[in-house]
């Protein structure tokens, strides 16, 4: 799956449900998804309005689940 800015998070966690706690690892700001209403919004959101609330550039966070599906990839296979 190619990730873009209008790729919705709630598919990504679908596919990787690891994901979301390795990238809060990797960028605290991600936490906001762990949220209350981070719960509510995740089922809506976009890389790019999780970005948004988290206040992350989203080229950022692109590249960071890019490089972490890329090493579980690796070791998984």
């Amino acid at each position: 799956m190619e990730i873009k800015n209008t790729t919705k998070v709630k598919d990504e966690l679908k596919e990787y449900p690891w994901l979301l706690e390795e990238a809060i690892k990797m960028d605290e700001r991600l936490k906001i998804a762990k949220s209350p209403v981070g719960k509510m919004f995740i089922n809506k959101a976009t890389v790019e309005s999780l970005c948004a609330k988290a206040k992350i550039d989203p080229q950022e966070v692109i590249e960071k689940i890019q490089e972490l599906i890329s090493t579980y990839k690796d070791q998984n296979s």
